[in-house]
């Protein structure tokens, strides 16, 4: 989940990832989504929440202190795994909600394939980042100069 608030600049705080990329692909994600967005005057704070969290009034927290314009959430619609049991192809259902509304502005499908081993993951994190982003910008949800390019 990541929430984005077009004022000033944070420092998300540190959060352990449970999911099956890790926090190497989290952290890389959400700080990479935070270089692309910065150019349009976007702060982005973001957290990993897993399926199985139990208590989520921590992150509504930290969502509600944060304050932000809307939240882009991105949720595990499906995936792949290879004969040995390893993730190496996610679908995600990704929606950006305005938090005034509290209403669904933009919806897509996107998919993350971690590739083979020869690709870090972290450079497989930042392409999809940048994928993400871009459509934002060619959609017009996030709004700068200069096209669809992140």
């Amino acid at each position: 989940m990541l929430s984005c608030r077009a004022i000033e600049e944070t420092t998300p705080g540190a959060r352990p990832s449970v999911d099956e990329f890790g926090p190497v692909f989290d952290q890389t994600f959400l700080s990479k989504t935070a270089q692309f967005t910065r150019e349009c005057g976007v702060t982005v704070q973001g957290a990993t929440i897993t399926g199985l969290e139990l208590d989520q009034d921590a992150y509504l927290a930290a969502i509600r202190a944060f304050n932000p314009d809307g939240l882009l959430l991105l949720r595990r619609a499906g995936g792949t795994k290879d004969p040995y049991g390893r993730l190496i192809h996610v679908a995600f259902n990704i929606e950006f909600v305005d938090s005034k509304s509290s209403r669904t502005v933009w919806r897509a499908k996107a998919d993350f394939h971690r590739g083979g081993l020869i690709i870090p993951l972290e450079q497989r994190a930042e392409t999809f980042a940048s994928d993400v982003a871009g459509r934002l910008k060619a959609d017009g949800i996030l709004k700068c100069g200069g096209g669809t390019s992140a």
